[in-house]
């Protein structure tokens, strides 16, 4: 759960490749900090946060991470597929 995109859990047929940057951003998010984007364990109920809790921003947690790569992990994270990248190429164009 910790790498699913919110409209995976919502409405799993409607998923598109946003649902892929998610993971990515999710993903990176880890490699970065070393911390799942959302923390189940820490109680509360996965799904709600899943659907309404943002992660905690990259720089509190690892400030040397450059201000851009964080902005783009966190865009990648948006609970609105549409507030995300378009598609994979821009996302990477961010990235870098």
């Amino acid at each position: 759960m910790a790498f699913m995109a919110p409209e995976q859990l919502t409405r799993c047929r409607d998923a598109r490749p946003a649902a892929d940057l998610y993971a990515i951003g999710a993903t990176i998010y880890v490699l970065l900090s070393g911390k799942y984007p959302l923390d189940v364990r820490a109680g509360g109920d996965p799904v709600k946060l899943l659907l309404e809790v943002a992660p905690p921003p990259l720089a509190g947690l690892c400030p040397w991470v450059p201000a851009g790569l964080a902005a783009a992990v966190h865009r990648a994270l948006e609970k609105d597929p549409r507030a995300r990248f378009a598609d994979a190429p821009a996302m990477r164009a961010a990235l870098a």
